[in-house]
């Protein structure tokens, strides 16, 4: 299918950032768990800064954090630049975009607040000449594979705010699919839409437009895979799919900068996915997995030559 083309935001009330538009991007999601200021002691904050650099991410959707003074705890300043939703919450949902990246602020999503529920931030960043819309969400907690066909939404339930949710979340993605602007919702779901039939994923890819999430078939690694079905994920529409890289989602687990796992960093390891604005046909896919198992075997031969001067 081929994506339309807009060179331009017309956006009322936003400012766009200034900044060159990236032909590639690496956008991420991570929930940090109830960053505040204070909440971290300093060798936390020196593992958490660690993590946002070998993250390495363009845009990272933020949430349970505290606004911008919390993320500057952990983001270079200097590097990244922030947008948080407009809520009375210190666990707000946000951005951290690296400077030089383009991009406009719009409205939040407040409508997902049903009642003390975090609202969604909204994100349209340039890749390429082609807008691409985000949306950082964090949805009702704590109905994570409860059947919500029998839920009545007047429910006050966990489940039943989480129900009406999701109507919220599908009329955005609708008017974005009529707008034709590619899109990216991504976030903390709360929702293991990895289990098969899983009646929320039903709902909201239900054709109107055809979703794609990125953690299909995968299984979280992340507190030494305690939680093994992802509730993080990273959902595409058919045009916002196109421009992702096959191949490129990866989970960045705390374990790299803490062997032990054992610091209190969040109970949420970051995932993200890398969007190439030429996109991706099925030959360039082929043409990078073989580039990739020529790096290996190149490697596997320096090793066996390395090993075999040890032995001479």
């Amino acid at each position: 299918m081929s994506i339309s083309r807009i060179s331009a935001l017309s956006l009322a009330g936003v400012m766009l950032a200034s900044g060159a538009a990236a032909e590639t991007l690496k956008i991420a999601t991570w929930n940090i768990e109830n960053l505040t200021v204070g909440s971290r002691t300093a060798a936390e904050l020196a593992a958490l800064r660690e993590l946002v650099d070998l993250l390495d991410a363009d845009v990272i959707a933020l949430q349970e954090v505290d606004g911008a003074e919390a993320a500057q705890q952990i983001f270079d300043e200097g590097e990244y630049v922030f947008h948080f939703s407009t809520q009375d919450n210190p666990q707000l949902t946000g951005f951290a975009i690296r400077e030089g990246v383009a991009f406009t602020a719009n409205p939040d999503l407040a409508e997902l607040d049903i009642g003390d529920v975090r609202r969604g931030a909204d994100l349209t960043v340039m890749l390429g000449d082609q807008p691409v819309r985000l949306l950082s969400v964090h949805l009702k907690s704590f109905c994570h594979q409860n059947d919500l066909d029998n839920v009545s939404p007047n429910d006050n339930t966990d489940c039943g705010k989480l129900k009406r949710q999701i109507p919220i979340l599908e009329g955005w993605i609708e008017d974005r699919a009529q707008e034709g602007t590619p899109v990216v919702v991504l976030g903390d779901f709360n929702r293991r839409f990895n289990i098969a039939g899983d009646d929320m994923w039903r709902e909201i890819d239900d054709g109107d437009p055809d979703l794609t999430k990125h953690t299909e078939g995968l299984m979280s690694t992340c507190l030494n895979s305690q939680f093994p079905e992802y509730i993080d994920h990273i959902v595409t529409d058919v045009p916002g799919t196109e421009l992702v890289q096959p191949g490129s989602f990866a989970q960045l687990l705390f374990t790299t900068v803490d062997p032990g796992g054992q610091a209190d960093l969040s109970d949420h390891c970051p995932i993200s996915v890398v969007f190439d604005s030429i996109g991706t046909t099925e030959d360039d896919a082929v043409a990078v997995l073989v580039e990739r198992l020529d790096a290996v075997q190149a490697e596997l031969q320096d090793i066996r030559n390395a090993v075999s001067a040890l032995r001479e």
